[in-house]
């Protein structure tokens, strides 16, 4: 689910504002090292919360 809002700042200029609420499975596995390091953790995980957030300034062209 997302939700977005646009302001006009003058006939050229404007600015745009979103945000996302969303839900992820997430499976993971945990390093003691990015290459060759010893296998920490692993498991999987559910995630529900923001999933994004933008901000748009935007110009038209005429």
């Amino acid at each position: 689910v997302s939700w977005g809002y646009h302001w006009l700042l003058s006939p050229r200029w404007s600015l745009e504002a979103t945000v996302g609420f969303g839900y992820a499975y997430i499976d993971y596995e945990k390093f003691e090292a990015p290459k060759c390091g010893l296998k920490l953790d692993e498991g999987t995980t559910h995630y529900v919360g923001p999933t994004k957030i933008g901000l748009s300034l935007i110009y038209f062209l005429k």
